[in-house]
Formats: C-alpha cells, structure tokens, sequence
C-alpha cells in the first residue's frame, strides 16, 4: 500500500510536468497515480492535494515571495518551488501537524535531488507554520506597495488554467509525468546555471516581486 510520502512524490511530478508545459496532466493525474499504485484513501489525499495548490496557485507564489525576503520567486528551480507551494497548501489547509509537513517537505528535496535547498525550504515554512492565513494576507498587503516599487513589472506567472483538451487515445496511455530521475538531473544542472549567474548579478538588483489578485484558499 502506497504511503503519504510516495502520494507527495506523485503530486510533485504532477506539478513539475503542468510547468513544463503538460496542460492535461491534471486530467490525467488519476491514472498516473493509478500506475504508480497510489490508489483509495492516499489517491484520495493527493488529488485534494493537487487540486487545492493548482487552484491557490497566485496566493501561493505571493506568500512564497513574502516569506522569500532578499529573493524572488523566479530564483527558484521549478522542483523546490512546487515542494513550497505544497507544504504550504498543507500549512494552511490540512489537519496534519506542521512538523510533519515540514519534515516531509524537506525529504521531497532530497528524493529529487534539490537537498542544498532544504535549508530554504525549512525556513521558509517553519515561518510560515507560526502565522494564520489572516495575519499572512495582512503582511502581503502591508508589503504590496515596497515591492511594487523595487519591481516595475511581476513576472509571477498565473498557472490557474490548468485544463487541457483530453486526446484521443489508441493505444495503451503512457504517462504524462517526467520520471524522477530525469528531474532530478534536469533540476540540478538549472541549479549549478542559476548560481553561475547569480554570482554576477548585482545586489542592486535584487528584490522580491508581488502580483495583485489574491485567491483566498
């Protein structure tokens, strides 16, 4: 029987194949979860899971930037993002107990290789678990207009439409996700990138980027 961790797996290649561009992997979630024998109550858990983080998706990437500080969402790899994004869904949405989530959040950096990330990812959300989703809205209005001055425009891109047009199949369906490994090693090499130019880019222009529009979980 499949475990919450392996479900928390699952829903993070979910997300990481929606960014690449894979617009059906929502509908095809079910028989990806299916075919890595995710079924019953963990299926259960992480659709409610999936579909809770794809549809908070703007106030998610907000409150990661709030909570981000000196950085900006961008600066992040497309696997730790999704791993904030979801332990932060769980933060403020789920009954599980907030070290848990944390804990597991930073074991999802290891399983994908991002585990220089686990430092960020625990700060992030142990600071997170100390406030209400009140007092969090209430900091990203306080902040709104400092950011929007440090920013001239929001590169925060909206991932709300995440429906895509179902194909029709004749032969056995593969499964639309990217193989771990795969992320793994994609997602290392655009880590080793980003800190090459990081180490040319200017203090000046560092800052934290906000986008209007919140969307109450």
């Amino acid at each position: 029987m499949a475990t919450r961790k392996q479900a928390r797996e699952a829903i993070i290649q979910i997300l990481y194949a929606i960014e690449l561009g894979n617009d059906n992997a929502i509908n095809q979630a079910e028989l990806f979860l299916n075919e890595q024998k995710i079924r019953n109550k963990q299926q259960e858990f992480a659709l409610s899971l999936l579909n809770g983080v794809c549809e908070n998706e703007t106030l998610l990437l907000k409150i990661i930037n709030t909570f981000l500080k000196t950085w900006n969402v961008d600066r992040l790899g497309v696997i730790e993002k999704n791993i904030l994004k979801l332990g932060i869904y769980e933060l403020l949405k789920t009954n599980t107990q907030k070290a848990v989530i944390i804990n597991e959040a930073i074991e999802l950096t290891k399983v994908f290789n991002v585990d220089d990330a686990s430092k960020l990812v625990n700060g992030v959300l142990d600071a997170i678990s100390k406030n209400t989703l009140d007092s969090i809205l209430e900091l990203i209005n306080s902040t709104s207009d400092i950011k929007n001055n440090e920013m001239s425009k929001s590169s925060v891109t909206n991932f709300d439409n995440t429906n895509g047009t179902t194909r029709k199949r004749t032969k056995k369906v593969r499964s639309p996700m990217v193989d771990t490994k795969q992320i793994a090693k994609a997602n290392k090499n655009k880590i080793k990138n980003a800190n090459h130019k990081n180490k040319h880019t200017s203090k000046q222009n560092k800052g934290i980027e906000n986008k209007n529009g919140d969307r109450k979980i």
